[in-house]
């Protein structure tokens, strides 16, 4: 956590405090947008907003209502990268705040969402991006629902060369200078808050809460991926160990069949030798003694068949 006499106006907390001030919020809005704001009739800072309990709820950092307009000003210094689905969550959940139930739709404010970036949401280098829906058809016709959402980037090299009032003031939010009246207010609003010890207190109490909820997370993590790493690594270790066994059982096998082979080869050449070495005998017993071949296959235990294919 960032310690608490180093804020400065980017960092959400000190925003939020120090846009509270009714003066220093409408002239920032009346910068920003280039319009005239007769009178705010409520600001309210990091104000939760939650359609029902099952429904993801939102906390917008300044909120701004004057007669017939809704403004949401954003100070965002992380690149989430799900800005315009965020802004678009946003957006409905504004709408949803100004209705009633049975009210009609033309009761609805124009809403300005605005978010001030240190970085460039959308990577084009530009200074500001406002969007605007027209029709396919026809892209000179606006779609004028009254929603209108402004992107300001303060990490833009062209703010450097503003010296308009708007660029005083984006400067001022990317370097901390003050080089006009109304930013010198803005930073005197910030040296001032750091002397109220009861935002002070606040301030080290969400972040204390916030690196609780960060440790519980890890440690829910840690959990969580030790589980799933021992689930993953038993199931790799026992396809392995399944692989394994059937190379080293395919490998055994070989070669106990190369040794059964060799030994029961052996036994057949014996086998077939020595009843070869009997059929020599046995021919010359009926060729040159004219002993009856049925008494010297009978007497040297070889087929009667064998022999006659022998003697011929």
């Amino acid at each position: 956590m960032k310690p608490w006499q180093d804020l400065t106006i980017t960092d959400d907390f000190m925003f939020c405090k120090v846009m509270s001030q009714p003066d220093l919020c409408k002239e920032m809005i009346e910068l920003l947008l280039n319009i005239k704001i007769a009178r705010i009739e409520n600001i309210q800072i990091q104000k939760n907003m939650t359609p029902d309990y099952n429904s993801r709820g939102i906390r917008l950092d300044v909120y701004v209502q004057d007669s017939d307009r809704v403004f949401d000003i954003e100070m965002q210094t992380t690149d989430k990268r799900n800005i315009e689905k965020r802004t678009r969550y946003y957006q409905s959940l504004i709408d949803i705040d100004q209705l009633e139930k049975n009210m009609d739709y033309r009761k609805l404010k124009e809403s300005y969402i605005i978010f001030i970036c240190t970085f460039d949401p959308f990577g084009k280098g530009l200074p500001v991006y406002t969007t605007k829906t027209v029709f396919d058809e026809d892209n000179v016709l606006n779609y004028d629902d009254k929603t209108n959402k402004v992107f300001y980037n303060l990490s833009a090299l062209e703010l450097k060369q503003k010296d308009s009032k708007l660029g005083i003031f984006l400067n001022y939010m990317s370097t901390s200078l003050a080089n006009d009246e109304y930013t010198s207010k803005i930073e005197e609003a910030v040296k001032k808050a750091k002397y109220n010890l009861n935002w002070r207190k606040e301030y080290m109490t969400v972040g204390m809460w916030i690196d609780e909820e960060r440790e519980k997370a890890c440690a829910e993590g840690y959990a969580t991926g030790m589980a799933a790493g021992m689930t993953a690594g038993l199931e790799q270790g026992l396809q392995q160990g399944i692989e394994q066994g059937i190379e080293q059982g395919i490998e055994q096998g070989i070669e106990q069949g190369i040794e059964q082979g060799i030994e029961q080869g052996i036994k057949q050449g014996i086998k077939q030798g020595m009843l070869q070495a009997s059929i020599e005998k046995a021919v010359i017993a009926v060729k040159e003694f004219g002993i009856d071949i049925e008494l010297v296959s009978e007497k040297y235990k070889v087929p009667i068949e064998d022999l006659r294919k022998a003697i011929l």
